[in-house]
């Protein structure tokens, strides 16, 4: 499906992308909706400050199965009951039984995934400085081959992106995550638990240029239909019939050229009964 609307211009993007859909009452986003995910360019070291108003916008080019080792550690109690952030551990038997799947060669990817993880930092768009700051996620991640464990600590120069995300993702939603296929239906579920609010069918905008950036498809699918074929269509299937959201993304379009993507998120009450 397909829509227009008043177009302006970015201030993350060079691409144009709406300012504000006054017919339909609801803001189109000219900049990054809160808990957006989203990559930048440059790494800095500083911490997050409480309150001043940080959008955090963020991309993370990882496997599906970096993915599921950073929400099944995410849903760990262990790791949230004092400050700083404590050790926890989980094993990697139970990520893959969360996962639904069966291979044995997860154990030798843990270890390889658990290296990146606490090697490739997020970069995390921050609204009052209009520039991105960069964090590694674990200050410690590895696997324990002889144990099949994980152990980890989460950053603690993290701590307030990574606790909205933990608020989003209760630990029935994050049993709900781990199962998707592939990495792309994981972002567009997170895209989606960022969206959502109870009782209300919400949208929002994102350009198409950004949304590239987030999900690592610079170089990738140079057609826009190819893009949608290949990982918007199947991932939004695959939250729509494995998770508790329904989504609908449309494109917004300047004449015949797509310029961004318009994301509707409701709740999807047949889902809430899933385990």
């Amino acid at each position: 499906m397909e829509s227009t609307s008043p177009l302006g211009t970015s201030p993350l993007d060079e691409s144009p992308s709406p300012r504000r859909d006054t017919s339909r009452g609801e803001p189109l986003e000219g900049e990054p909706f809160e808990g957006e995910p989203f990559e930048g360019k440059s790494f800095q070291k500083e911490p997050i400050r409480q309150g001043s108003g940080e959008r955090f916008v963020s991309c993370m080019d990882w496997s599906i199965l970096m993915h599921r080792i950073f929400l099944a550690l995410l849903g760990e109690r262990e790791a949230w009951v004092r400050e700083p952030f404590a050790a926890c551990h989980i094993s990697v038997r139970r990520v893959r039984e969360m996962a639904e799947i069966s291979q044995k060669s997860i154990y030798e990817e843990a270890a390889e995934a658990t290296t990146r993880l606490t090697s490739e930092p997020i970069e995390f768009w921050s609204r009052d400085r209009e520039n991105y700051v960069g964090y590694p996620i674990f200050s410690m991640c590895t696997c324990k081959s002889r144990e099949g464990a994980i152990e980890a600590k989460f950053n603690e120069e993290a701590r307030l992106h990574l606790l909205r995300l933990r608020e989003r993702f209760a630990e029935r939603r994050l049993r709900q995550a781990i199962p998707l296929p592939t990495p792309y239906a994981i972002r567009i579920y997170e895209i989606a638990k960022m969206i959502e609010r109870p009782g209300e069918r919400r949208s929002r905008q994102i350009p198409v240029g950004r949304f590239r950036e987030m999900f690592g498809l610079e170089s990738k699918y140079d057609r826009h239909s190819d893009m949608r074929r290949r990982v918007i269509d199947p991932s939004v299937e695959q939250v729509n019939e494995k998770t508790d959201v329904n989504v609908r993304c449309e494109d917004v379009r300047d004449g015949q050229t797509p310029v961004a993507l318009r994301w509707t998120v409701a709740v999807d009450r047949r889902a809430l009964g899933r385990p």
